[in-house]
Order: C-alpha cells, then sequence, then structure tokens
C-alpha cells in the first residue's frame, strides 16, 4: 500500500507540474478568452481523468493496459 501511495504522490508531483507549464505557456500565447478557455477545460478534464485512473488504480478498479511479454 505505501508503494501505492508512493506512485500515486509522483503521479501528482508530474501532474501539477505539467499543469503550472501549460498554465505558463498559455498565457504567453495571444489566443481569444474563449480558445484560451476552451483549451484551459480540455487540459482539466485530461488532468482529472488521469488523476480518476490513479486513484481507482489504487483501489484496484483501474482500467487495466495491456502489457507486451517478450519471449
Amino acid at each position: 500500500m505505501a508503494g501505492s501511495l508512493v506512485g500515486l504522490l509522483i503521479t501528482l508531483l508530474i501532474v501539477g507540474v505539467i499543469w503550472w507549464a501549460f498554465t505558463q505557456l498559455i498565457g504567453l500565447i495571444p489566443l481569444p478568452p474563449p480558445i484560451a478557455q476552451i483549451v484551459n477545460v480540455i487540459l482539466v478534464v485530461i488532468i482529472a481523468l488521469i488523476i480518476i485512473n490513479a486513484l481507482a488504480g489504487i483501489l484496484g478498479a483501474g482500467i487495466a493496459l495491456p502489457t507486451l511479454h517478450w519471449h
């Protein structure tokens, strides 16, 4: 369980850095306010899905991604 919590913490840290970088960079691009808000909402939805998947993985209900097995 401790390993899962560390993994969740690292996931949240990475997502937080991506969020911070995106918000810093989107301010530098001259976009009309409605488009900037749409891009911001899309990013929030993507980040929320990543966090929900990470939390669901800890609870055992995450999305199982296929893995490659090399023989």
